[in-house]
């Protein structure tokens, strides 16, 4: 198995995957703050990861490598994940989106995407060291 294969791998790869959506959508919500009757969205980050990169019943065509496993498609699962926050408070128009908060929460997706970046980073990197120690260089 390659290490671009792997369970970890994957993993940090779906969740940075679903990292991007979630800023797409915290992005959008902020677009529509002056929007009346808008309702914001948010992705359900955790639940998705996690039936994102569970193994499911699909094989692996003979000859591919692989552990016979696959993950589900994302695109599926993100969209099943979206919800809707109804958290409109005094705004006379019915808008719920509170800039304030929706700024924070983008500012802990964009921590937590580039942290994971950085841990997929380091994993490559250390895979680099191991090859060069390897060959010599």
């Amino acid at each position: 198995m390659s290490i671009a294969g792997d369970r970890v791998n994957l993993s940090l790869r779906a969740a940075l995957d679903l990292r991007w959506k979630r800023q797409e959508v915290l992005a959008h919500n902020l677009a529509n703050a002056e929007t009346p009757g808008f309702v914001p969205r948010d992705l359900e980050f955790e639940g998705v990861l996690q039936s994102v990169v569970e193994p499911t019943e699909v094989e692996t065509p003979a000859g591919r490598g692989g552990d016979g496993g696959g993950a589900r498609p994302l695109g599926v699962a993100e969209e099943q994940a979206l919800i809707e926050r109804a958290e409109i408070g005094d705004s006379l128009d019915q808008n719920g989106v509170d800039t304030d908060k929706e700024m924070a929460r983008i500012a802990d997706n964009s921590l937590h995407f580039q942290a994971q970046i950085e841990v997929l980073r380091r994993r490559y990197a250390a895979v680099q060291r191991a090859i060069a120690s390897m060959s010599g260089t």
